[in-house]
């Protein structure tokens, strides 16, 4: 049976083992230890005995070496101290995405969560930088361009049309020069930033939305990440882990809960349909207003079961088609709830008549609002899933 080489290193490097001396405690030869490390799949069969070694030696099951089951989550992560040399352990406020994002980076390359973590200051540093250097580049094509037209108007003698660029040019060096990643709060769109950007630009020449997906429009206001782009990374591990049901894979992005969470069992082969069964059953009613996109009609188009979050386009999941989701469970409302609907418009058009305060033509258009607290309370509440 073949081991996952990425998955038998990483396991190593957490029981903080070098190769030699998992070799003596398996009773392998550090030659076919490296090449289980390190080769294909035809150089990595081993026998049941030695799988069950390896297994036993690393503490985990034979199915996380084999890959059919997902590899467990590192403990938590320490920071040890340059002064003392103590161990302290780090917390953070992590959004419920993030959290699954770091389950699923672990899932596609093979990397432990230490190795993320302790990774990261390297990682954003470079992002930063070259974010500055990219930004110092256009400033210096949009001195180049301002010239050319300078020169332009100087040869029919027309009156200087740059002079309203050296301002923004000037401040935009300004910001560079101070490491301002985000630029000055309140100059330009809340739903754009120079970093973002950046950012999106570097997302599009990836240009596969399954490794990483960022919206166009839309920046996180607040929070731990505020300022960068709203974002999905690695949803094709993200859809064999909830086997393409989105109910399934809304639990697991909204925190309902959390890869880990999953039981053993159903990581085994042939229990794919059992496992998205199982974790569409956490969705959680907060997490179906957040699909909705807090819209109430949407809500209850869910709720009432005219509409089932497994029956959403795979076009309206992306992070910039919320809008367009709530507008399609809207369209899906039952009769029965737009009657009711309509009637509480009705009555309540009827009250402010007999309050000597009609409408235009003496009642409530259909398409009026209606606020959440004129809804009847008698609606369907079956769980839409």
């Amino acid at each position: 049976m073949p081991i996952k080489p990425e998955v038998l290193k990483t396991l190593r490097k957490r029981k903080k083992l070098s190769r030699q001396q998992l070799a003596e405690r398996t009773k392998l030869s550090l030659r076919q230890l490296a090449r289980l490390e390190s080769g294909t799949a035809s150089s990595t069969k081993v026998r049941e005995r030695t799988l069950e070694q390896l297994a036993k030696v690393l503490g985990v099951e034979q199915g996380v070496l084999t890959g059919e089951q997902a590899l467990p989550e590192a403990a938590p992560i320490p920071e040890e101290r340059a002064d003392q040399g103590e161990r302290v352990q780090v917390s953070a406020a992590l959004l419920p995405e993030v959290r699954l994002a770091y389950s699923l980076i672990q899932r596609r390359y093979g990397v432990n969560m230490t190795t993320i973590i302790n990774s990261a200051p390297l990682l954003f540093i470079l992002l930063a930088e070259k974010s500055l250097a990219w930004r110092r580049e256009k400033i210096e094509r949009a001195d180049e361009a301002v010239d050319e037209i300078r020169k332009l108007y100087d040869s029919y003698a027309l009156e200087d049309p740059a002079d309203y660029d050296s301002g923004l040019l000037y401040w935009e060096n300004e910001f560079i020069t101070k490491l301002n990643l985000f630029g000055p709060e309140g100059l330009g769109s809340e739903n754009r930033n120079p970093f973002a950007v950046y950012l999106r630009e570097l997302a599009n020449g990836i240009n596969d939305p399954d490794v990483i997906e960022i919206s166009d429009n839309k920046i996180f206001l607040d929070g731990p990440i505020e300022g960068f782009p709203v974002h999905n990374l690695c949803k094709e591990e993200l859809y064999q882990i909830s086997n393409h049901s989105p109910a399934a894979w809304a639990a697991l992005k909204y925190g309902d809960v959390r890869v880990s969470d999953i039981p053993k069992e159903l990581w085994a082969e042939g229990a794919a349909e059992e496992r998205a069964e199982w974790l569409e059953a956490k969705l959680s009613e907060e997490s179906l207003f957040r699909i909705a996109d807090y819209d109430l009609g949407a809500v209850f188009a869910l709720k009432n079961g005219d509409a089932r979050v497994s029956d959403i386009p795979k076009e309206l999941w992306a992070e910039d088609a919320a809008k367009q989701r709530a507008e399609w469970l809207q369209a899906h409302l039952s009769q029965d709830v737009l009657e009711q609907i309509k009637a509480v418009k009705a009555a309540k058009a009827e009250a402010i008549g007999e309050q000597g305060q009609p409408s235009a033509d003496g009642g409530a258009a259909d398409d009026a609002p209606v606020p959440l607290g004129d809804l009847p309370d008698e609606l369907p509440t079956e769980d839409g899933r």
